[in-house]
């Protein structure tokens, strides 16, 4: 297959994929949340039918940046190791949805006929969630490349003594790594 095609079929996934960087690179390698948190848009579907694409997007957004947050700062304020954080957390997270899912699957067929029309539209024969994982990355990149946030990232997970004595408060940067992990692992759960 194509690279291409790749990026076609399994858009959503690039999202949680470049999410991992914010966290590794700070030096928090685990990413058990993004996987705790995946369908999240289909349970609000599932669960609120009406409710619009424009609503359930960004409320996953927040929903995944908050869960995020609380894992960062567990790592920060507390200093838990990130490893035992995000598998407690992925357990509890995952936990929660088979509450409200009742141990059951959640099925296309439960789904708006919207919802699954949106992630099957092409914008200019590339289907748009590619195009959510091709901003994701062009914004990951910048994020890296032109900000200072990206170059405390590189400093905390190269050396995190060096980090700290160049002034970079390394459990603020490791917290909101992991805001933004959460965040784009809510854009991944469509």
């Amino acid at each position: 297959a194509t690279i291409w095609a790749n990026v076609s079929e399994k858009g959503p996934f690039f999202a949680t994929t470049f999410s991992r960087p914010f966290k590794y690179q700070s030096g928090a390698w685990r990413n058990g949340t993004s996987f705790g948190l995946n369908d999240l848009e289909a349970l609000m579907n599932v669960a609120f039918p009406d409710l619009s694409l424009a609503v359930i997007l960004p409320l996953t957004i927040l929903l995944g940046a908050m869960l995020g947050a609380v894992n960062g700062f567990l790592v920060w304020k507390l200093d838990i190791t990130s490893i035992v954080v995000t598998l407690g957390t992925m357990t509890i997270y995952r936990g929660i949805i088979f509450l409200l899912t009742d141990g059951a699957w959640i099925n296309a067929h439960e789904m708006s006929d919207a919802f699954k029309a949106f992630a099957r539209s092409t914008l200019i024969g590339l289907p748009i969630l590619s195009w959510f994982a091709i901003a994701t990355i062009a914004i990951i990149y910048l994020v890296y490349t032109r900000t200072s946030f990206g170059r405390a990232l590189y400093a905390t997970g190269g050396n995190t003594v060096a980090a700290v004595y160049v002034g970079i408060d390394v459990g603020q940067t490791r917290f909101w790594a992991f805001v933004l992990s959460g965040a784009l692992a809510g854009i991944a759960g469509y």
